[in-house]
């Protein structure tokens, strides 16, 4: 006479993200956390704070990313992580805390595509990578060059050869605050309409939006060189899922 007693599941769950920050002070990182399987978002941003050592002047914005695209923020601090998918790809956006509210400009990246290209004369921008994020005070002006600025201070650690990726960290969250070596990139920023956006001070319009605002950047093959590109185009599932695992039994055998 025996009884069979199957192993208790787990209670917790293993998620994997890339935290993106917007300082330029480290390039992109991958974090996998352990968080209650019944918790909410604010056990994973408690778990990635903790993990990348969140300061008090920061926050973390969780966004799905579906089609090189931000398809949704994660910012309801009691949604049920069982509504994330483990083959749902997280970027984690480290970004500084503001006292006035904040528009959002997702950087949409674009490279040429080259099936389109051998048969038009038109060059056609396919998107890629994962996008970048960028937060201004609102009803605050900025100008093509602020742009500029905030999207090369964001790559200055993917640059290949970057001897020091702490160089563009900045504490103040100023926009005129940014001191960036703008000269290794010759990005296109393309905004909503197909504008390009030029490196001047005349003021652009950032328009509002539920989500974020979306600006391209159409990258080079010269460009692409110069990074290290798998920190863009590497996005991990939240989940990887592992070869299934035999079902274990322990068996206790009563003697008589």
């Amino acid at each position: 006479m025996y009884l069979s007693l199957p192993l208790q599941f787990a209670s917790t769950r293993s998620m994997t993200t890339v935290v993106f920050t917007c300082d330029g002070s480290v390039p992109p990182t991958q974090f996998t956390v352990n968080v209650p399987k019944q918790g909410r978002c604010r056990d994973l941003l408690q778990a990635l704070g903790n993990a990348c050592s969140l300061k008090k002047v920061e926050k973390l914005l969780i966004a799905e990313i579906r089609n090189h695209k931000i398809y949704r923020f994660l910012d309801d601090p009691v949604l049920q992580l069982s509504t994330i998918s483990d083959d749902d790809r997280l970027a984690v956006y480290r970004l500084p805390k503001l006292e006035k509210r904040a528009n959002y400009i997702q950087f949409v990246h674009r490279r040429e595509d080259l099936d389109h290209a051998n048969n038009n004369s038109l060059a056609s921008w396919k998107p890629y990578g994962v996008p970048l994020l960028a937060q201004i005070p609102r009803n605050e002006t900025v100008t093509g060059f602020d742009i500029h600025e905030l999207v090369h201070k964001m790559l200055v650690p993917m640059l290949r050869n970057q001897d020091s990726p702490q160089l563009a960290a900045q504490n103040s969250p100023s926009l005129h605050s940014y001191n960036t070596d703008s000269s290794k990139l010759q990005l296109q920023l393309i905004d909503d309409s197909n504008t390009v956006i030029g490196k001047l001070n005349d003021s652009i319009r950032v328009p509002q939006s539920s989500l974020a605002t979306i600006f391209f950047i159409n990258w080079s093959k010269e460009d692409m060189k110069k990074i290290n590109t798998d920190h863009l185009e590497y996005l991990p599932e939240v989940f990887m899922y592992a070869p299934p695992a035999k079902r274990r039994i322990i068996c206790y055998y009563v003697l008589a």
